[in-house]
């Protein structure tokens, strides 16, 4: 299992230095996102696990929360530290 974060907690986190992963879709990402998050969406992630740093904490944020608690259950399975940011982009705003 992996843990989650509210949007409240995730604003004060993200002050710090955090790796923040955008599992959105390409032109989702592009048209809006936090500027130090990175992209790699939901069905590229298997291809992509060499890019990620298993020694790394991600902050896992999609449009709403459902694919990103998918990233994270994948991600955590293969061995990956992931937290959950609850109700994605669409609360942050």
């Amino acid at each position: 299992m992996y843990p989650s974060i509210s949007i409240e907690e995730f604003k004060i986190k993200r002050q710090e230095n955090i790796a923040i992963l955008d599992v959105r879709d390409k032109e989702p990402f592009e048209q809006n996102h936090l500027s130090e998050a990175f992209n790699i969406p939901l069905n590229e992630l298997p291809a992509k696990l060499a890019e990620l740093d298993d020694e790394t904490t991600y902050y896992v944020i999609c449009t709403l929360g459902i694919r990103s608690n998918q990233a994270c259950e994948f991600l955590a399975q293969e061995g990956y530290d992931v937290v959950n940011v609850e109700g994605g982009m669409q609360a942050y705003h």
